[in-house]
């Protein structure tokens, strides 16, 4: 009769590795596929923004220099961006719009009492 203790211990199969590894580098190469295309299909940033006169409103540098802004101070967290960033705090691109509309409405009533 053998004992427990005495008895070898099943080694663990070569295949282990292979095993572990390969989900793991299916699941980066697919992290990667998805960032590079990410950054294929971002949209254009035109070179100029002009009004209907022809005057330049702002230019494709003020917008990166914009993205900038926001990734520095990670404002993903913050307002509405397409949608979503309700879900995650206040919206603040309606109360920017609140605010907006009562400073129009102050301006309208100054300019109609300078009338009277």
């Amino acid at each position: 009769m053998s004992d427990a203790l005495t008895e070898p211990l099943e080694s663990l199969s070569s295949w282990w590795r292979v095993a572990a590894l390969a989900p793991m580098a299916a699941g980066f190469a697919v992290l990667i596929l998805l960032t590079v295309k990410a950054y294929q299909n971002a949209p254009p940033i035109p070179d100029k923004f002009v009004d209907p006169s022809g005057a330049v409103v702002f230019t494709a540098d003020d917008v990166i220099a914009g993205q900038q802004v926001f990734l520095k101070h990670g404002l993903m967290d913050n307002g509405t961006i397409r949608g979503h960033g309700d879900y995650l705090s206040p919206d603040f691109s309606a109360q920017s719009l609140h605010i907006l509309a009562l400073g129009l409405a102050d301006r309208i009533a100054r300019e109609r009492l300078r009338r009277c």
